[in-house]
């Protein structure tokens, strides 16, 4: 259905299609498993030469000169067009990526430098801003999940992204000095009688200990990925004295399969959280999404630690591990 929608958005009203079932795509597959066994026969010197020559094109593309210093950039590829794939049972698979062209494009650069030239005559880049405050260098809006953003940074060895890891890091460091009042607060928050702030408690131990992803609610048209604040009944199982089974696709819709042991309290609030109702089944209504929505979550620490966020807990709780 969503090839299929994006198909007719291409083809046009008065195409002589009108239905998918009469469409025979098979010679566009022969002719593309040709060329791949075209590739595959190359010889080690033609493929050699082939990547010299394709090397020499994108060199100028490479790197970027920064306050008088070159750095590198990362990747600098705009996706051809394609048919969308995502992870797992993406909501979107098999809609079509248009292409994105010059004037799709904004790029940053500075204000004395030349504007770079592009394969397509006739089009002007979208925008050219001289932006010294932000550290992208090209960005344009997805075509498959319009509300986001596709960006060109500098690479992962560039000075920049090497200090913003060191930042990070030394952040989550600070993590020591509220540590022990973030777990007092979290624990005292789990014999409390109101049911959300029980569920946040948990939450946070599950963020401190297992340093799992603190997820986001999700709209209808993304992947169904969880974390450890959107976690469902249906993600966790109870096993007697006091295990908990987690069963969840979490980031890129990886599958997250683990039986842990927590603390005793912890065990009660969750299996009170999933409870059976009179005809056997786990009460929705008791979701231990209900922990959720992050930004409760970032209040209950930040009180604590300006600056640091539920990712930052679970990243210094790997870095103690470590």
């Amino acid at each position: 259905k969503n090839f299929w929608d994006g198909f007719k958005e291409v083809l046009g009203r008065s195409h002589a299609i009108k239905s998918l079932e009469k469409c025979d795509f098979t010679p566009i597959y022969d002719h593309l498993m040709a060329e791949r066994d075209k590739k595959k026969a190359l010889t080690k010197e033609e493929k050699a030469a082939i990547k010299v020559q394709k090397d020499a094109a994108e060199v100028k593309y490479k790197h970027a000169l920064v306050d008088g210093r070159q750095e590198q950039v990362g990747n600098f590829r705009v996706e051809p067009p394609s048919l969308f794939r995502g992870r797992g049972e993406h909501p979107k698979m098999g809609k079509i990526k248009q292409r994105v062209y010059p004037r799709d494009i904004t790029i940053n650069i500075g204000r004395d430098a030349p504007i770079p030239q592009h394969p397509y005559p006739g089009q002007r880049w979208k925008e050219v801003r001289h932006d010294n405050t932000v550290t992208w260098l090209a960005y344009w809006k997805d075509t498959i999940n319009p509300k986001e953003y596709k960006y060109v940074w500098l690479g992962a060895t560039s000075s920049f992204k090497a200090e913003s890891d060191l930042l990070k890091y030394e952040k989550a460091r600070k993590l020591k000095d509220y540590i022990d009042d973030i777990r007092k607060n979290y624990k005292r928050d789990w014999g409390s009688s109101d049911v959300r702030r029980k569920q946040m408690g948990v939450a946070v131990y599950f963020l401190d200990k297992l340093a799992l992803r603190a997820g986001h609610e999700k709209d209808d048209d993304e992947a169904d990925t969880v974390g450890c604040c959107t976690l469902k009944v249906e993600n966790v199982e109870c096993v007697p004295p006091n295990h908990i089974k987690f069963d969840f696709l979490g980031k890129d819709s990886i599958r997250y399969e683990n039986t842990v042991d927590v603390e005793v309290p912890v065990y009660k609030a969750v299996e009170a959280f999933t409870k059976v109702d009179a005809r056997g089944k786990r009460e929705r209504r008791c979701d231990v999404s209900q922990i959720t929505v992050p930004s409760p979550s970032r209040i209950m620490y930040t009180v604590y630690c300006i600056g640091l966020s539920p990712r930052m807990l679970a990243t210094g709780g790997r870095i103690g591990r470590c």
